[in-house]
């Protein structure tokens, strides 16, 4: 995003910043920006990098039970779900994903670990609403 992007005076301030852990040391944020904890979703990283999908849907499973308002945990279970030949999970997750912010809809339309389960009715269904 070209910092130029935000002369606009009126344009209002962030006041949380996603996906902290990613962010590049060199960018500072104010004290006033709510920062998340550590990604949940990191400790599963290395299983799903590794295509150990099964176990890192144990694992997002796992998570959820722990922390049942992440929104991303239930997207990216879902997405593993999806990879490890497990439609009705992964349709339920991002069901559950997708009440929770709306923006996981249409994440989920072009996002290739769905492809496993693009044909499903179950998932043309949640996708076409």
């Amino acid at each position: 995003v070209s910092v130029g992007s935000f002369a606009d005076p009126s344009f209002p301030p962030p006041t949380e910043s996603g996906y902290d852990s990613w962010r590049h040391p060199w960018v500072g944020l104010p004290d006033s920006i709510q920062r998340p904890g550590p990604d949940l979703w990191d400790s599963v990283r290395p299983l799903y990098d590794a295509g150990r999908y099964a176990e890192a849907a144990d694992k997002g499973r796992e998570l959820i039970e722990d922390h049942p308002d992440d929104g991303q945990l239930y997207y990216n279970t879902a997405c593993c779900e999806s990879l490890a030949g497990e439609p009705a999970h992964a349709v339920e997750h991002l069901r559950r994903a997708i009440e929770m912010w709306e923006g996981c809809r249409e994440m989920a339309r072009g996002d290739s670990d769905f492809d496993p389960i693009r044909d499903e009715p179950a998932f043309q269904d949640l996708l076409s609403r």
